[in-house]
């Protein structure tokens, strides 16, 4: 029998940001954008560059997200 090994827990933030441009934040390059707390988030994290939003109402996109299922098959 295989020994139980424990894994050290890992929390899992996802910060999503609704009706923003691609590059509109300093962390994207955007040479007159203030935002220094994305900055500090997403040096230290996981950023998804080329990331597109399946549906243009953001609850039906939060759905998408938090279920890893298409809106659409949830009645959404």
């Amino acid at each position: 029998m295989a020994p139980i090994i424990a894994l050290p827990k890992q929390n899992v933030i996802t910060d999503l940001a609704d009706q923003l441009h691609a590059d509109c934040m300093g962390c994207d390059g955007h040479p007159q954008a203030l935002t220094p707390e994305f900055d500090a988030f997403t040096a230290s994290g996981l950023r998804f560059e080329k990331a597109y939003c399946h549906k243009p109402i953001c609850a039906s996109s939060r759905v998408i997200i938090l279920s890893g299922r298409y809106a659409q098959n949830q009645g959404y």
